[in-house]
């Protein structure tokens, strides 16, 4: 039974892969403000032309997410790039992508689909715009690959890996035991009911307090499509739907308040070999793994 199961998936993933969409069935309609309102015959279609109409407005942005999860940044942006290519490596962010594959709903799949559809579509028509020589055409495993990795960094993982390269975490013992939270600094979300409103309106106020550049800038965009999808709002770059924002039925928002996410463990290392340390009374030995990183040092040599 679930071999069937699994056959029917691969039959699907790989159906997806030679399937591509009807571009005359998709309108980019932008307002007066530049927001694009793009329309759709299905969802697939709708979300090729928000990963287009992005790419339109900012394609480096959306570059720059990626690279890391093909091992690619480094050769753009140096030492910087580096250490994102080499998080994926240590995050196994492409293992994760490759595991839960086959965990994604069809609905999800098939607007993922339809997005990197839009962004190689983007690439190979405008090679010029391309950062790096042979970064594309994305394969859905890099695609999920690069998301993970940006679930990582706005976990503040990526702090956390910072802290453990430059060797700048404290031994337990200088510890005061009070997490570090960084910040008071959080994101609001107001919402005010019709009935104490003077126009007898219903308003939501969203500031979720992100940056205007960078890759977790919002992004806004109304994505509608025939089969149902109809979305205003905020994405981040390289997202395939708005993530704050609403329908004609609701509006949602997120807020960002430095949750703890994160644990560092210090490990008792064995002073007699020290690729070995402390689980449960028992010496365990590391794992070891060689990484190769291609990066830029200057006048282009890598």
């Amino acid at each position: 039974m679930c071999r069937y199961r699994f056959s029917i998936f691969l039959l699907f993933i790989f159906s997806n892969v030679f399937s591509q969409v009807n571009t005359q069935n998709i309108t980019i309609v932008r307002d007066k403000w530049g927001v694009p309102h793009i329309y759709g015959k299905t969802d697939r279609e709708a979300a090729f032309g928000l990963a287009w109409a992005h790419s339109e407005d900012d394609f480096k942005t959306i570059q720059k997410t990626f690279l890391p999860a093909k091992g690619m940044l480094g050769s753009l942006d140096g030492i910087q790039g580096a250490v994102l290519d080499f998080a994926v490596e240590i995050l196994r962010s492409r293992k994760v992508a490759e595991r839960e594959l086959k965990n994604l709903p069809p609905e999800g799949l098939n607007v993922i689909y339809g997005y990197l559809e839009g962004l190689n579509a983007y690439a190979k028509k405008y090679p010029e715009k391309i950062l790096v020589k042979n970064s594309f055409p994305l394969n859905i495993f890099d695609y999920l690959t690069g998301l993970n990795l940006m679930l990582h960094l706005f976990s503040d993982t990526g702090d956390v890996i910072g802290q453990l390269l430059s060797n700048s975490v404290n031994p337990l013992e200088e510890m005061s035991g009070v997490d570090n939270i960084g910040s008071s600094i959080g994101s609001n979300g107001f919402a005010f009911n019709s009935v104490i409103t003077s126009d007898g309106k219903t308003y939501l106020n969203v500031n979720t307090h992100q940056p205007l550049e960078g890759p977790f800038s919002w992004y806004e965009a109304h994505v509608n499509s025939e089969e149902g999808w109809n979305m205003l709002g905020g994405l981040f770059p390289g997202l395939p739907v708005p993530v704050i924002g609403t329908n004609e039925n609701l509006g949602w928002t997120h807020t960002y308040n430095f949750p703890d996410m994160n644990d560092i463990y210090q490990l008792i290392i064995n002073p007699d070999n020290e690729n070995e340390y402390m689980l449960d009374g028992k010496w365990k030995r590391f794992e070891v793994k060689e990484i190769k990183l291609k990066v830029k040092i200057f006048l282009g040599i890598k």
